[in-house]
C-alpha cells in the first residue's frame, strides 16, 4: 500500500527497502503493472550492515515502516523459521529489543535514527496494539492504525495495569486511523471491467465473523419472498471469477470479517456494484462521508429495507455509485494514505 502510494507523491524521490522481498499486497489479479513490475525490488538495501551505514550517511529524511513482515515468496525453511518467530514473541519479555521482525528491526537502530522521522504503518486485523509493539509507538512519530477502536484507550487493554497512564496519554496523540484502501491502477483498471447485471446480490465469503454466520441463510430466505436474483459463492473463489460475478451483481454484501475494514469494500465499488456493509465497528474515518444507504445496522435489523431500496430504486442506485466512486478517488486511494503518512512526517 505505502510502497506504491509512495511512488506517486512528487516529494519522494529516492525509495530505500529493506528487508529486501516484502509485499504488503500480493497482486492475485495480475492486473497491475507497478505492483508485477521488475522494478518493485528496486533499491533494496542487502544487509542490516548496509541499512545501518545507509542511516548514518544522511541520505535518508524519513522512513516508513511496517511492524510485521510479509515475505509472500516460498523459501526453504520459512514454516520452521515463522513457528519460531510465533513462539518467540510471546516469550520476550515486554521492554525486549530483540523481537526482530519488520518495523522493530528500528528498534535496535535507535542511534543510527535519533533525527529521521518515523512514521509506523499497521494494517493488521486487531485491534490493540501489541505489547511487543508499543516500542515502535514510543520510537515514532505517527502511527497509523488499520482497525482503530473508537476509544482509544482499548488499544493497550491487553496489557494496560503494565503501561501508565499518563504515558498512555502521551502515546496515543501519535495514533491516526488508516484505511486499507485501493490502488489507484486496481481502481482504475477494474472500473473498466463493469459490466452489465444478471444478478441482483452477490456474496462469498468465510464464516470469521459472526455477522457472517447465518448470512447466506439470511439472503436466501429474503431472496425467495421478494424473489432477487442471488449469487452466493462457496468461500474463496477464482480472483478472475470473483470480479466477473461482483460486477454483474447489482448488490455486493460485505459483511466484516477478521476486520471491519475489508478489500472487498473497495472493490466491489470498482467493479461497479453498491456494496452493503455493516456500520463501522471500529474509527472508520475515511468512510465518514460514505452514503448512508450502504450501511446496516450490526444487527440486521434494518438489513432488508436497506437492500430493497437499493434494489428497487435504480436512479438512487446509480447515484450512490457515483458518490462512492468520488470517495474511493477523494479519501481511499493508496496515493491519499501515502500522501497523509508523508503529512504527518514533513509536519
Amino acid at each position: 500500500m505505502i510502497l506504491n502510494g509512495l511512488r506517486n507523491d512528487p516529494r519522494v524521490g529516492k525509495i530505500w527497502q529493506f528487508p529486501g522481498g516484502i509485499r504488503e499486497y500480493e497482486d492475485r489479479s495480475g492486473m497491475l503493472p507497478n505492483l508485477a513490475s521488475p522494478h518493485y525490488d528496486e533499491n533494496v538495501v542487502p544487509s542490516e550492515r548496509e541499512a545501518r551505514a545507509l542511516l548514518r550517511s544522511g541520505s535518508v529524511h524519513a522512513i516508513v515502516a511496517t511492524n510485521r513482515y510479509f515475505d509472500l515468496r516460498p523459501r526453504a525453511g520459512r514454516r520452521f523459521r515463522d513457528a519460531l518467530q510465533h513462539l518467540a514473541k510471546h516469550a520476550f519479555p515486554f521492554s525486549s529489543h530483540r523481537h526482530e521482525l519488520g518495523a522493530t528491526f528500528l528498534l535496535l537502530w535507535r542511534r543510527e535514527i535519533r533525527e529521521i522521522p518515523v512514521a509506523i504503518v499497521d494494517c493488521r486485523d486487531n485491534n490493540t496494539i501489541r505489547e511487543e509493539d508499543v516500542e515502535l509507538l514510543r520510537l515514532c512519530k505517527a502511527y497509523f492504525k488499520r482497525e482503530l477502536p473508537f476509544n482509544r484507550f482499548n488499544l493497550f487493554r491487553p496489557y494496560a495495569g503494565r503501561l501508565p497512564r499518563s504515558e498512555m496519554l502521551s502515546l496515543l496523540p501519535k495514533v491516526h486511523p488508516i484505511p486499507l484502501g485501493i490502488d489507484d491502477a486496481q481502481f482504475e483498471a477494474w472500473s473498466r471491467e463493469r459490466a452489465s447485471k444478471t444478478h441482483d446480490v452477490f456474496w462469498s465469503g468465510r464464516p470469521n465473523a459472526s455477522q457472517r454466520l447465518d448470512l447466506p441463510v439470511r439472503l436466501r430466505e429474503i431472496a425467495a419472498r421478494r424473489g432477487y436474483r442471488l449469487d452466493l459463492g462457496d468461500g474463496r473463489v477464482p480472483h478472475g471469477e470473483y470480479r466477473r460475478r461482483i460486477a454483474a451483481a447489482r448488490v455486493c454484501v460485505s459483511v466484516e470479517g477478521a476486520g471491519w475494514d475489508c478489500y472487498r469494500h473497495c472493490e466491489a465499488i470498482a467493479l461497479g456494484a453498491v456494496p452493503l456493509i455493516n456500520e463501522p465497528t471500529v474509527d472508520a474515518v475515511a468512510w465518514a462521508d460514505a452514503p448512508r444507504e450502504i450501511l446496516f445496522r450490526n444487527d440486521f435489523s434494518d438489513f432488508e429495507g436497506k437492500l430493497e431500496t437499493l434494489l428497487s430504486e435504480e436512479p438512487l442506485r446509480n447515484d450512490v455509485q457515483r458518490r462512492l466512486d468520488a470517495l474511493v478517488r477523494a479519501r481511499l486511494t493508496w496515493s491519499v494514505q501515502a500522501r497523509r503518512v508523508l503529512d504527518a512526517l514533513l509536519d
